[in-house]
C-alpha cells in the first residue's frame, strides 16, 4: 500500500535506527538512518532530520570517532532550533559526550548543568536520566567521586522507572559497573 507521508516512513527508520544502536548492530543502524536523513533531506522534515543526524552522531561517539561526531552535533543543535524546544535535549546530551570524551571536562560540566536545566523543564525522565549518566561519567573521569556517584545513582533511578525492561537489559546502568562503592564488586568496564 503506497503511502506519502515521508515524515512519518522517516521518523520509523530513524527509530529503527535506534534500535539497532541499542543493540548494537552498529552497520545496519547506519543502514537505516541514512535511509531517513534521505527522506527527511528530499522532504524538508527537520524534526526527523534532527533524530538521524543525532543517532549518527552517537553510532560515531560510541566508535570513538569524535572526527565525525563533532559535526553532526554540530549539525543537530543547529536543526534542532527549527524544532520543538523539547528535542534539543539530544544534541545537548551528546556534546556533553563528546566533550568528556575529548577530555574537555569544564565545558562538558557545563553542556551537562544546561542540559539538565533544559530537560528538567519538559520533565521527561529518560533524557533527565541519560543527561545524569553522561554527567556522572563526566565526573568520574575528572576524579570527582562525590558527584559521579550523585549523578549516576539520579540516571539509574529515572531510566529504570521509564525504560522498557528489555531495553534496560541492554543498558550497563551506570553504578554497577562505573564506581567502585565502598563493598561493592562494580568493575569499570563500560566506556
Amino acid at each position: 500500500m503506497p503511502t506519502n507521508n515521508y515524515g512519518l516512513i522517516a521518523f520509523n527508520l530513524s527509530m529503527l535506527g535506534q534500535v539497532y544502536r541499542f543493540m548494537n548492530d552498529l552497520d545496519i543502524a547506519i543502514y537505516y538512518i541514512k535511509q531517513s536523513l534521505s527522506y527527511s533531506e528530499q522532504y524538508r522534515i527537520s524534526y526527523t532530520q534532527m533524530h538521524s543526524l543525532w543517532n549518527l552522531s552517537e553510532i560515531y561517539l560510541a566508535k570513538n570517532d569524535l572526527n565525525k561526531a563533532g559535526p553532526l552535533i554540530h549539525q543537530t543543535l543547529e536543526i534542532s532550533r527549527h524544532c520543538d524546544e523539547a528535542s534539543k535535549v539530544f544534541p545537548y546530551s551528546s556534546m556533553v559526550k563528546l566533550l568528556r570524551l575529548r577530555g574537555e571536562y569544564t565545558q562538558a560540566f557545563e553542556w551537562g548543568k544546561g542540559a539538565l536545566s533544559h530537560a528538567s523543564r519538559f520533565d521527561i525522565e529518560p533524557d533527565i536520566g541519560w543527561i545524569y549518566m553522561e554527567l556522572g561519567r563526566t565526573y568520574l573521569e575528572a576524579g570527582h567521586a562525590e558527584e559521579a556517584h550523585f549523578h549516576l545513582r539520579k540516571a539509574e533511578e529515572k531510566l529504570t522507572r521509564q525504560l522498557n525492561p528489555i531495553i534496560q537489559r541492554s543498558i550497563p546502568f551506570p553504578l554497577k559497573i562505573l564506581i567502585p562503592l565502598p563493598g561493592s564488586l562494580i568493575t569499570n568496564s563500560w566506556t
